[in-house]
């Protein structure tokens, strides 16, 4: 592949080559874990990275694996995408990993996983567990602004400004390195397919689509409320499934939301005090300083997942009101929460080795994922997970709880289910850090703009994007292993 000399591309090591063995854990542990991985009341922030492993692979033989994958490419398919993610506090493999076990109980309680074939089921678990591969820790408009100032991210050069797409492209570089092997049994043919239907279930977690996985949810939920019977397209499910997950953190019993909703605004805040201290306006939902935590996820359950959740639960009745019914509880749990109170989620510590280093008292994962190739030397992390997916101007059909704005940003007719997001100093202050920004609904209508306000790509890859996404130091050929799948 020829590359524009303009254009510099800079690839992270090669996982594959330096992957470690197979984790040994304990196999009681994991057959008592494993029992819950199709419920969403399971907690891998508890639980050390190997563990995970074991788990993840289980996902993919339980699944059926596809004619041609052996069960020790998957598993060095696993170690490398662990041994691709960054010690970030929330971005990190402990994040994709339970973006892949929620995708993979969402996919089975609504009956999509048994529609699926053996390909299909292996894309979906795939593209979950590589959604947010070698995440940065902040967000794409971060990486916009900040442009040569980010000097903690040298290392890393995106192919594409919209993290989605580096994600996608990463993906495909990890399954086909040399080392890994993952889709050796594919034709093109296969392979082009295979492609298309990661990247397009990966890309769907761009955060400005928001607005467009919702009203194609509504759409269906509409059409199965005429017609029982109605499937949805299996592309689509495949993509609303890991988007879904994606945000799922509030869906979760409450001690566990918790953690996550200290995890991403530690994240969050990280990001912000890195543009404060580069000069740059603070992103609104990432200042420490004026914005409350119990807010952010008040207004995230309010203008997101609540609509989101809202519409899943009317397309698929009889799969989703238990985890409806954890959500609103979580949400009204906030209303009588302070930070304070929130911040007394700590992780419990854990780690394959050792819990020495372990970032519990700033809600991160731990020391076990930089002793795996995570490239955690930069000094900045990512706001906009918690926030995975903000959309402007969210507006839903769905009942409450969950009442949308309207257009102008008023509050439309919520009746009794309308929670304000007001936090005052005592309800959502830190217990006297500083006083908090108060958010009211209008305010947070704002935020969600804001967010919002970084325009997405929404072409695909073209073929030479996907077959040469990442080249060491700018030469003229991809390295060995990317872009060079095994059947050529």
């Amino acid at each position: 592949m020829k590359v524009s000399k303009g254009e510099t591309f800079i690839r992270s090591p090669s996982c594959g080559a330096f992957l470690p063995e197979w984790p040994a854990v304990d196999d009681d542990l994991v057959a008592d874990l494993i029992s819950r991985l199709l419920t969403f009341e399971l907690d891998p922030t508890t639980l050390p990275s190997d563990v995970l492993c074991h788990l993840a692979m289980e996902m993919f033989v339980s699944a059926g694996l596809p004619a041609g994958v052996g069960a020790e490419s998957v598993r060095r398919f696993i170690l490398a995408v662990r041994a691709s993610m960054l010690d970030n506090r929330y971005h990190n493999f402990c994040h994709v990993f339970d973006v892949m076990q929620t995708a993979n109980a969402l996919a089975t309680a609504t009956g999509t996983m048994a529609r699926l074939d053996a390909w299909e089921r292996f894309a979906l678990l795939s593209a979950a567990l590589c959604h947010d591969l070698e995440h940065p820790g902040v967000t794409s408009e971060f990486l916009s602004k900040a442009g040569d100032s980010a000097h903690g991210y040298k290392h890393l050069i995106f192919r594409d400004t919209l993290l989605e797409k580096h994600h996608a492209l990463r993906a495909l570089g990890v399954m086909v390195d040399s080392h890994v092997g993952l889709l050796e049994g594919l034709s093109t043919y296969q392979y082009y397919q295979f492609r298309s239907t990661v990247s397009k279930i990966i890309l769907a977690t761009d955060p400005t689509r928001h607005k467009e996985y919702l009203a194609h949810l509504q759409a269906f939920a509409a059409r199965r409320a005429e017609d029982p019977a109605a499937e949805m397209d299996k592309q689509l499910a495949m993509e609303l499934m890991v988007k879904c997950a994606d945000i799922s953190n509030v869906i979760k019993p409450t001690e566990v939301a918790r953690r996550w909703a200290l995890r991403v605004t530690n994240e969050f805040f990280q990001q912000g005090d890195a543009e404060r201290s580069m000069g740059m306006e603070v992103s609104p939902t990432c200042d420490r300083l004026a914005t409350s935590r119990v807010a952010l996820q008040t207004g995230f359950i309010d203008f997101l997942a609540g609509p989101l959740f809202t519409a899943l639960a009317a397309a698929f009745p009889t799969a989703f009101q238990a985890p409806l019914a954890q959500l609103t509880a979580n949400r009204a749990g906030y209303a009588s929460c302070t930070d304070a109170e929130l911040e007394q989620s700590r992780d419990v510590p854990c780690s394959d080795s050792d819990a020495s280093a372990t970032h519990t008292e700033e809600g991160g994962q731990g020391s076990s994922f930089g002793s795996h190739g995570s490239r955690g030397e930069h000094s900045f992390e990512r706001c906009d997970s918690a926030s995975s997916d903000m959309q402007a101007g969210v507006s839903s059909e769905a009942p409450c709880p969950f009442p949308p704005l309207s257009s102008e940003g008023g509050s439309s007719e919520g009746g009794e289910g309308e929670a304000k997001l007001s936090t005052s100093t005592s309800e959502g202050g830190g217990g006297g850090e500083c006083s908090k920004l108060s958010t009211s609904r209008v305010e947070w209508f704002k935020v969600a703009r804001c967010w919002s306000g970084f325009e997405r790509t929404e072409s695909l890859f073209s073929d030479t994007e996907v077959d040469g996404e990442v080249e060491e130091g700018g030469g003229d050929s991809p390295p060995p292993g990317i872009g060079q799948p095994c059947w050529k």
